[in-house]
């Protein structure tokens, strides 16, 4: 069975499978021409690795799992405290939604100094509303990542813009492969460390830790190789 079959059959993207097998959760065996050939081995345990995922536990947990490294009543007790957790915020804030709905007919209605007063106090006496604080710093995160992303973006095209005018005024000496490789060499390093940063939040929190695993290589990788560019540049003392 090939990639696309699998995906009908499951109804998944070939992204999730093809991670699930890079994080060595299975793996498929290969044709002579190295396509992936599913068998319905390989169908089982891709089932088997979504009803774990459906059911709330993290990659990490469903490799433990399936290598019976993970105790049956830990692992079944972390998950269902997750899920108790969420299931709370989610019942005091419909709770109030509830209320609003029946008591008011426009947001024009709606008291927010009162309603204000009212969580506050079901805080205090044990009840969980949506946190405020989780949601700031995850757009925080957000801002920056864009912000480091864009700094190494500017850094490599300044690179890239310093080396085309050099090369157009034949300028090549030590000091335009300084002006070049720098720049390069700061963006690679931010586009690595943010990389890493990021990826260390996420598996943390575990918010949005599958998406982050799935690109954190190739990021490093694309870091990695500009910075091996830039050491050629500034090594070597003159542009090509």
């Amino acid at each position: 069975m090939n990639i696309k079959e699998l995906e009908t059959m499951l109804g998944i993207s070939r992204s999730n499978i093809r991670f699930y097998e890079k994080q060595g959760l299975f793996r498929p065996r290969r044709k002579e021409n190295n396509y992936r050939d599913y068998s319905p081995e390989d169908v089982t345990a891709l089932k088997e690795i979504m009803v774990y995922r459906k059911m709330g536990f993290t990659v990490e947990e469903v490799a433990l799992i399936l290598k019976r490294q993970l105790p049956y009543r830990e692992g079944m007790s972390a998950v269902q405290n997750r899920l108790e957790e969420e299931i709370s915020r989610l019942e005091g804030s419909l709770r109030l939604l509830k209320e609003l709905s029946s008591d008011h007919s426009s947001f024009e209605e709606i008291d927010p100094c009162a309603c204000w007063e009212i969580i506050k106090c079901r805080e205090q006496s044990g009840e969980v509303f949506q946190e405020l604080l989780k949601e700031y710093l995850h757009f925080d995160k957000r801002i920056w990542m864009t912000k480091w992303m864009k700094i190494s973006i500017l850094s490599i095209l300044t690179s890239i813009l310093l080396f085309a005018v050099f090369q157009t005024i034949h300028f090549s000496n030590a000091v335009a492969s300084y002006l070049v490789g720098i720049p390069a060499l700061f963006g690679g390093a931010c586009l690595i460390t943010e990389s890493v940063r990021v990826f260390s939040k996420a598996s943390k929190s575990h918010k949005n830790f599958d998406k982050v695993l799935m690109l954190f290589p190739d990021f490093v990788f694309a870091g990695a190789v500009i910075i091996f560019v830039a050491l050629i540049i500034i090594l070597g003392k003159s542009l090509p």
